[in-house]
């Protein structure tokens, strides 16, 4: 098992990302299989901080919308968080699990839409994002609750 180490090869930083951080990277969007794999990476990412988020871009070859746009502080006030900024492409989208989820932070609404593979041929698409989403969630919204049907008042991440 790798370590949450960072250490120097050949004069460059290299992160050590662990074994139990999974996911990919296809056309610049990160790809969680589901929920749990979504939040474990959050939990390393929070533990690893804020400044050695490009080091965990560059080890996976991927471009986020906080590295697009860092010298951008108008574009950077749209995701105060960070890490979150750091999970996003530039296009503002990540998927998670049979969604693609596309943040829209100035109207305040998540648009969701559903994965569909072609076992075919073996291609991996998504509706087209020019066409009306399947979901539309306000950005507060606990969003993994709604799609699991479950109602917000029994959320798993409250307390009580």
């Amino acid at each position: 098992n790798k370590d949450e180490t960072s250490f120097l090869n050949d004069n460059k930083t290299i992160l050590s990302i662990p074994d139990s951080v999974v996911f990919a990277v296809e056309n610049n969007r990160l790809v969680f299989e589901n929920e749990q794999a979504f939040l474990t990476c959050i939990n390393f990412l929070a533990n690893i901080g804020d400044e050695k988020f490009p080091l965990f871009e560059n080890e996976i070859g991927f471009k986020s919308y906080r590295a697009k746009y860092k010298d951008n502080a108008d574009k950077l006030e749209l995701f105060p968080d960070e890490l979150y900024a750091t999970l996003l492409n530039p296009d503002k989208e990540i998927v998670v699990g049979h969604y693609l989820f596309k943040e829209d932070p100035v109207q305040g609404k998540t648009y969701i839409f559903l994965y569909n593979e072609d076992l075919s041929n073996n291609q991996k698409s998504y509706n087209q994002l020019t066409e009306k989403p399947d979901y539309v969630f306000n950005s507060s919204e606990n969003i993994f609750d709604r799609l699991n049907g479950l109602s917000a008042s029994k959320s798993k991440y409250c307390s009580g």
